[in-house]
């Protein structure tokens, strides 16, 4: 290097000494510790900076030692020089790898940050352009880049998120395996060919929900994840996983349990009404319920009871959500941020379909309203006092919050759509009459578990007792004889991906043919829920369940009278009288009461 190159240090507020080029989270220490932020015990407060906003400062764990080499900044006026700094978060010292930059010559640095030259060699990298700029567009790319980094052997470049309001990227950088290699966008909310790079979000004009009444949106007929696949030529999507998820976990612990509730969107037409908010948050409380409000700003959190995060780093706002039993929010950057971390996420949709932008997350949960819809919200500019929906949705606002509840949380405590194949009305039945046998002695029990959506809500409505799982999580063992199902059917399962997705040390399973696997004991039960959906599975378990039944339990059968599984209904009247066999207002079910 020039030996006239200045060395004082970088004013860059990225490539600074101080600043993180991982994380991008602040390293100094604190200097205003005397505030205190209103967040509970074992989370660190937040300090404020100079320009009077707040942010978290913990020690950053990713910044190691100097290599003694430095580098002229890019974003600096003039030749400053910053420090190349060794990785501490790979373990990798810097000075012991080498990459080459687009001359030829050898970088010391790390191999997994950031901190790098960009190839633009095609026939070694693929460099993807997002072309769109907020945090839940730059999620949503990472999935598709994350299958690509796992099906070539092509380096991954991903850029996404310029100049957004908040850093999209320092989101992304989360998680494992989403590229080799990470970047700001050429130009946010474009369709523009970047040189050297595909573009993600060709496409965006078509689905555009801002086009007036009478006029299509693409969104209605193609997944916004498809769109990207198929523009990059991605043949499906990865929903990474957390670089540290220990770490986080233990970060956020002091929210395990809450409602996160994410209540704010920059755009008025994908904003539930404050009201709706406030009435849904006082319901959760006096359900019991413990409850935190994500936003950027303190500016609209004032009248919500619960803890408030804001202007957390991104870490810490992951570490809380990661942590928090449900997530509730409309359409905007956090509930990505949510459905990516595997969360139960409820979204509530007015205008937009929201299946079609959220149903990629694993727990997603989707609300949608009620009113006939032609986005006549976007048809023009807003105006406070027109009697159609501006400036708010009146179809998102047709979402109340008592549906919220009853439907909204039903279904997420079940683990989301993907869990479970039994109705939201049928789960309710399932939650209320454990509810109502919480005050017995007893176990509970579950025979046809499947994915464990609805063990997971046997789970978390009981709140105490065993609960013993018979299935031979591997699908129907044999064909039923009075119905249509066939050996082999639901054999997408595993006993390993329920366990983990339970992870509860109150559940005992039972894996194998029933009632094979029954133990012979003297346990008796409270609850139990019959899903055998064969006359076969459901006549042995009446054998074996009934006479360990306590007085004042219940069995709740699934599949009563639907046209593929006779058997249940067969089997149960050559077990009880019909004046026993309580027919529930929800399809497809029934009870009997001890």
């Amino acid at each position: 290097m020039s030996e006239t190159l200045k060395t004082r240090p970088c004013r860059c507020p990225v490539l600074r000494p101080e600043a993180c080029r991982f994380c991008r989270m602040a390293t100094t220490k604190p200097k205003f510790a005397h505030w205190k932020a209103d967040l509970p015990a074992g989370i660190t407060p937040a300090v404020a900076t100079q320009a009077n906003k707040f942010q978290a400062v913990p020690e950053c764990i990713h910044r190691g030692e100097p290599t003694g080499e430095r580098r002229e900044c890019k974003t600096c006026k003039g030749s400053v020089q910053i420090p190349l700094l060794l990785c501490a978060v790979h373990g990798v010292c810097t000075a012991t790898k080498a990459v080459t930059d687009a001359s030829g010559k050898k970088v010391k640095t790390c191999v997994s940050c950031t901190d790098r030259p960009t190839s633009n060699d095609s026939t070694k990298s693929i460099v993807i352009d997002h072309g769109a700029g907020g945090l839940g567009d730059a999620l949503q790319g990472a999935m598709v880049s994350a299958w690509l980094k796992a099906n070539t052997s092509k380096r991954i470049v991903y850029r996404a998120g310029k100049e957004a309001h908040r850093d999209p990227m320092a989101f992304v950088r989360l998680f494992a395996d989403v590229a080799d290699e990470f970047g700001d966008n050429a130009i946010i909310h474009s369709e523009a060919e970047v040189p050297g790079a595909i573009q993600m979000n060709r496409g965006y004009k078509g689905e555009d929900l801002h086009i007036g009444s009478n006029k299509h949106s693409t969104l209605w007929d193609l997944p916004r994840i498809n769109r990207y696949m198929r523009n990059v030529g991605a043949g499906g999507y990865i929903v990474p996983e957390l670089r540290e998820p220990e770490r986080l976990r233990k970060l956020g612990a002091a929210f395990r349990g809450y409602v996160a509730l994410l209540p704010f969107s920059t755009d008025p037409s994908r904003c539930w009404s404050l009201h709706h908010w406030l009435t849904l948050e006082s319901a959760l409380i006096k359900s019991g319920y413990k409850t935190a409000i994500f936003h950027h700003e303190a500016k609209g959190t004032e009248r919500f009871k619960g803890v408030k995060l804001i202007g957390q780093q991104p870490e810490r706002v992951a570490a809380a959500l990661l942590n928090s039993a449900v997530a509730i929010g409309t359409d905007h950057g956090l509930s990505h941020l949510a459905g990516i971390l595997k969360r139960p996420t409820i979204v509530l949709g007015g205008w937009f379909p929201v299946r079609q932008i959220y149903g990629c997350y694993p727990a997603f949960v989707g609300l949608q309203g009620v009113l006939e819809c032609d986005s006549c919200c976007n048809g023009g500019p807003i105006q406070p006092t027109s009697p159609t929906c501006r400036p708010t949705c009146s179809n998102l606002n047709s979402i109340t919050p008592e549906r919220v509840i009853d439907e909204g949380l039903t279904r997420a405590f079940a683990g989301g759509d993907s869990r479970t194949l039994i109705d939201w009305r049928r789960l309710r039945t399932i939650r209320d009459c454990v509810a109502e046998t919480n005050h017995l002695p007893g176990d509970l029990a579950e025979l046809g578990v499947y994915k464990g959506g609805s063990a997971k809500l046997i789970l978390q409505a009981s709140r105490a007792g065993t609960v013993r799982l018979f299935d031979t999580f591997q699908g129907i063992p044999e064909d039923d004889r009075h119905g249509k199902h066939r050996r082999g059917d639901f054999a997408d399962t595993s006993l390993d991906s329920v366990r983990a997705f339970l992870g509860s040390p109150r559940v005992e399973y039972f894996a194998g043919l029933f009632p094979d696997t029954a133990p012979d004991d003297n346990r008796r039960y409270r609850f139990v829920h019959l899903d055998g959906d064969t006359y076969q599975t459901t006549r042995a378990a009446l054998d074996y369940f009934v006479p360990r039944m306590t007085p004042g339990g219940r069995i709740v059968f699934d599949d009563v009278d639907w046209e593929n599984c006779p058997g249940v209904r067969k089997a149960l009247e050559e077990f009880f009288p019909t004046w026993r066999i309580i027919q529930t207002p929800d399809s497809f079910q029934a009870q009997v009461r001890f």
